[in-house]
């Protein structure tokens, strides 16, 4: 029996392209013990059915043992949840400060992290190492240093302009910065033990910076990069394999796009938009690029496609909000099991393959 590359993708594309626009299943969660007509300003979750969020009261909330508990603090942002239940984020106390919660004990401060005062905690793997930067606030291109949140902390890579995004749980960290020794140059950077290797700089025509890299455990790296024009709002999401090869990741009929995060499948959750002022990111839409295709999550403007209010886990699964005219409620959405006809079609797919290569085997 003989099946080349070419023999088997035209077999598979008989029954890939339904599986790749399958509906997702929605489930409202309970939110009681919630304050009511909020808008959510984070969501996160980990990949044994851990949630947290927070909303733009300055208050956190994690969901353990069938309840929801409030977080301590003037909660900014949530950023991370491993999968031992721990969550990193930062709390307002005068200054932004990183900290971690943990459902089984005390709240740890990560405290103010070397830099310009300001902390900011970005991700925890399942070992409890925290990686962020300093300076957060303000998310500007030249106010932040990224850092490893480990006794003692210490800067990862470049100075002004960086920041640590993501750690994976090999210890792989990912982050932007300023490259060493070429004035002007900025990049996407992994870091292991000390070394860092850059994979990506702003040799793409226009990019002016890149911000929110993220790590799966097998080296996927999803990014954005900002380009010149239309600021903050005019960016492009990208997916670095394991391999090197490198993804744009996009969809017809919308110019920007963004990455929230990568799972463990090397699937990318983000957003795609049109134009260059908030008003148009109201019309995003939520989006999961598979092998770099797209697939879109409900309609415009319907779920929390705006910037930071979604999470992907390692089981395929997406937590976010749907927008309501009381605020927004939070949904889990799970990709549906394939329809009876698509599973014929997997079958005539592999009954194709079968029929090729028995012809093959008589020809040869």
């Amino acid at each position: 029996m003989y099946l080349n590359k070419r023999t088997i993708a035209l077999a598979l594309s008989f029954f890939v392209a339904p599986l790749s626009h399958a509906a997702w299943n929605e489930v409202a969660l309970d939110m009681e013990g919630i304050p009511q007509g909020g808008s959510f300003s984070s969501v996160v979750m980990n990949n044994v059915g851990g949630f947290a969020v927070s909303n733009y009261s300055g208050e956190g909330y994690v969901y353990a043992y069938e309840t929801w508990s409030k977080l301590k603090g003037n909660v900014q942002q949530l950023t991370g949840m491993n999968d031992v239940g721990q969550i990193s984020g930062d709390v307002v106390q005068g200054a932004y400060k990183g900290v971690v919660w943990s459902s089984s004990g005390p709240r740890k401060d990560i405290g103010i992290l070397p830099g310009y005062g300001d902390s900011s905690a970005q991700s925890i793997n399942n070992a409890g190492v925290v990686v962020g930067g300093s300076g957060m606030q303000g998310w500007g291109a030249n106010s932040q240093v990224g850092v490893a949140g480990s006794a003692p902390s210490k800067v990862i890579a470049g100075d002004e302009g960086s920041a640590a995004w993501d750690i994976n749980n090999h210890g792989v960290i990912t982050g932007t910065a300023a490259v060493v020794g070429e004035p002007g140059m900025t990049g996407v950077y992994t870091a292991k033990d000390g070394v860092v290797s850059y994979i990506a700089k702003d040799s793409y025509p226009g990019v002016i910076y890149y911000n929110r890299s993220r790590i799966n455990d097998d080296g996927d790296v999803s990014y954005n990069a900002i380009y010149s024009g239309g600021d903050f709002f005019n960016q492009k999401a990208f997916l670095r394999e394991s391999t090197g090869n490198v993804l744009a990741l996009g969809a017809t009929g919308y110019s920007h796009s963004r990455a929230f995060d990568v799972n463990a499948s090397g699937d990318v959750l983000g957003t795609v938009w049109n134009g260059d002022t908030w008003d148009s990111i109201s019309n995003s839409r939520l989006v999961l690029w598979h092998n770099g295709v797209s697939q879109f999550i409900g309609e415009e403007g319907v779920y929390g496609s705006q910037w930071l209010v979604s999470a992907l886990n390692d089981q395929g699964q997406v937590l976010t909000t749907r927008y309501t005219p009381a605020g927004q409620s939070l949904v889990l959405l799970t990709p549906a099991v394939p329809e009876p006809s698509t599973w014929a079609l997997m079958l005539c797919g592999v009954g194709m393959m079968g029929a090729i290569a028995r012809r093959r085997s008589r020809l040869g």
